[in-house]
């Protein structure tokens, strides 16, 4: 049974979409491990999942960072930033340990170019920890100090809808007019 040509443009597309919410998944899936359900409860879970949390100053632009020194992940917070807005810039940070600071995962596995990529994931991932929360009224006072997060979620929303439209698309002209012809085909 051949399913390779009829399938192909179905199996890249799921492909294609698991990869992209791979960090929201993984937020909710390390939210879950943890135990957190408030945002409160963040940094125990970073601690609690091998990273140290300090507060410094840092420069007015800079919410946080997260860093390897010695082995160690460190995420390091401005202290002069609004509580709801440390409550966004943890998960945020502690994607980047979870997702790009990892020297076991290799810098292709997404399939995107890894410059660039970062700061998105990262974005996706602390919103989808955020709207995760069970205290309704804390993460609507994080959402609202931290507008990024919505516009990271709804791009991704967009980005996927656009993926399913192509491959229907693309489904539905070869149901329509069939296989496209082989290149020894066009040259006759």
């Amino acid at each position: 049974m051949n399913c390779n040509r009829e399938n192909s443009s179905v199996v890249i597309l799921l492909q294609s979409l698991a990869k992209i919410w791979v960090p929201a998944m993984k937020a909710l899936e390390l939210k879950q491990n943890l135990g957190t359900c408030s945002l409160a409860e963040s940094q125990g879970a970073a601690e609690r999942a091998g990273c140290a949390v300090c507060y410094a100053d840092l420069p007015a632009k800079v919410s946080g960072v997260a860093a390897m020194i010695d082995d160690r992940r460190y995420i390091v917070l401005n202290r002069n930033k609004p509580l709801q807005n440390l409550k966004y810039t943890l998960p945020h940070e502690l994607a980047h340990h979870v997702l790009h600071l990892n020297a076991a995962r290799s810098d292709d596995e997404r399939g995107f170019p890894a410059k660039g990529m970062e700061e998105l994931e990262a974005h996706l991932f602390a919103a989808a920890w955020v709207l995760a929360t069970t205290n309704h009224k804390e993460r609507e006072e994080v959402l609202q100090h931290n507008p990024e997060a919505g516009f990271i979620l709804m791009s991704w929303v967009m980005v996927s809808l656009g993926g399913i439209g192509i491959a229907l698309v693309g489904y539905i002209c070869q149901k329509l007019f069939g296989a496209r012809p082989s290149n020894s085909e066009i040259g006759k």
